[in-house]
């Protein structure tokens, strides 16, 4: 009996802290992105039809403005109504790291927007990140093989190899995300459904930080969509994609 109510108001508190998470991202992507298109035609930010690209006029490029905005403002008041400093050692350094590593890759994309970054460039700066992160907060240290049927379990990994594992992970997804961002809607789309897989994830698991992340990722990718789906009013551009996408990778 006691286990029964346990589970119950824990399925409640999820369900509060979602929703939260979700109506916060939702309601600001909603206010601030027009905003953010008005701001993008008056400087003229504009991202040009090319060869993956479907549109066949400018669209303002910097959607990734008022997607962040919206984001960590309801990670922020989630965390501040529901935890405030009560988190245990998995949800706090997932905390400070997300949010660390994204504001990394929303100032990297944003300064590519602005001023058009080599890709060399970009790349030196994904990899100092996920060094960074690699050795700071976590990192790939060991594989599961057991579904290889060998006598070996668990497959450790050594510093170098697991460095190079986060690397080409952070920065393979994230690019992946940039590199959708051409037709209306896909990237955004795309997040839309990680996002629900990963809330689902984090239940089960009972990870409440992830969770909260998700949430935000939903709202967020569902209220840019509005403006973002076929005929796109605005592109997300590196600003969007670039921070979508690390936190697909994180998560």
């Amino acid at each position: 009996m006691i286990w029964f109510f346990y589970e119950y108001f824990l399925k409640i508190f999820y369900l509060k802290t979602g929703l939260l998470s979700f109506f916060s991202a939702f309601i600001l992507v909603n206010i601030f992105t027009p905003l953010v298109i008005n701001i993008g035609k008056n400087l003229k930010l504009y991202d040009f039809t090319d060869f993956r690209k479907e549109k066949k006029f400018p669209t303002v490029r910097i959607g990734g403005l008022s997607a962040i905005i919206g984001f960590l403002s309801a990670v922020i008041i989630s965390k501040l109504t529901f935890f405030q400093n009560d988190l245990d050692l998995f949800n706090t350094v997932y905390f400070n790291s997300s949010l660390l590593l994204g504001f990394v890759f929303f100032g990297l994309g944003l300064f590519d927007d602005l001023f058009q970054l080599g890709p060399i460039k970009r790349l030196i700066i994904q990899f100092t990140s996920s060094l960074i992160i690699s050795i700071n907060f976590f990192n790939v240290t060991s594989l599961n093989i057991s579904f290889l049927n060998f006598n070996l379990q668990i497959l450790y990994l050594p510093l170098i190899v697991s460095v190079i594992f986060n690397f080409v992970w952070l920065a393979g997804v994230t690019n992946a995300i940039n590199w959708m961002d051409g037709l209306d809607g896909l990237a955004a789309g795309i997040v839309f459904i990680f996002s629900i897989s990963f809330m689902i994830i984090s239940i089960y698991f009972g990870n409440i930080m992830p969770f909260v992340f998700s949430s935000a990722l939903l709202g967020t990718s569902l209220g840019f969509l509005k403006f973002n789906s076929y005929p796109a009013k605005i592109f997300m551009g590196d600003t969007g994609s670039y921070f979508f996408g690390i936190n697909i990778a994180l998560l």
